[in-house]
């Protein structure tokens, strides 16, 4: 067995999926569609993401929930491109972010500690996403083509050609295409 070939190494995004995992928070398809129900809601999420923070307040819960929303607002891609950049822009400038050189001369983009749970939040997920925007550009972000769902995610497939968030609402919409043709077209003979 050789050497691995670097050419194809692709190494991890900073945060790497913390902003889409932030936005699968809030799933309009599901009975309850809003998951930071509480503080310790908030908390769990954060533990799953490894991301450490002082524990929630009410204050923070609601406070993510809008940060949130303002995420979901980038993946809009009806909205100008340049508005979408000067946002994140935004976002990044009131995130504590520092830029490393490595070993072998690559760039790590990493947040620096930051006493507020918000704040460590809000850079993830700015970080997260200006990476992915770096290495994908803006129109990898998608918004899933399957009703009712509308999570966001980053198209980071090789043809760029994902319509939807995962399996589950990929085949929920080709049966339900399906059944809607057989519907249409009438039985076959």
């Amino acid at each position: 067995m050789g050497q691995p070939d670097n050419n194809d190494y692709t190494p991890p995004l900073p945060f790497e999926g913390f902003a889409e995992a932030l936005l699968r928070t809030f799933e309009i398809a599901l009975p309850e569609p809003e998951r930071f129900l509480t503080p310790d809601d908030l908390d769990q999420f954060l533990s799953e993401q490894r991301l450490s923070a002082p524990p929630a307040g009410r204050r923070d819960v609601r406070t993510v929930q809008a940060l949130r929303e303002e995420l979901r607002t980038l993946f809009d891609e009806t909205r100008d491109e340049k508005e979408r950049i000067e946002q994140l822009n935004g976002m990044l400038s009131r995130s504590p972010v520092t830029l490393t050189l490595l070993p072998g001369a690559a760039l790590a983009l990493s947040a620096t500690h930051s006493e507020s749970l918000v704040q460590r939040v809000q850079t993830a997920s700015a970080v997260n996403l200006a990476s992915a925007i770096a290495r994908y550009g803006f129109s990898r972000l998608r918004v899933c083509a399957a009703d009712p769902c509308r999570d966001a995610f980053i198209d980071t497939s090789k043809k760029g050609a994902r319509r939807f968030c995962g399996n589950r609402c990929a085949n929920r919409w080709h049966v339900a295409t399906f059944r809607e043709r057989k519907k249409r077209d009438g039985p076959a003979n």
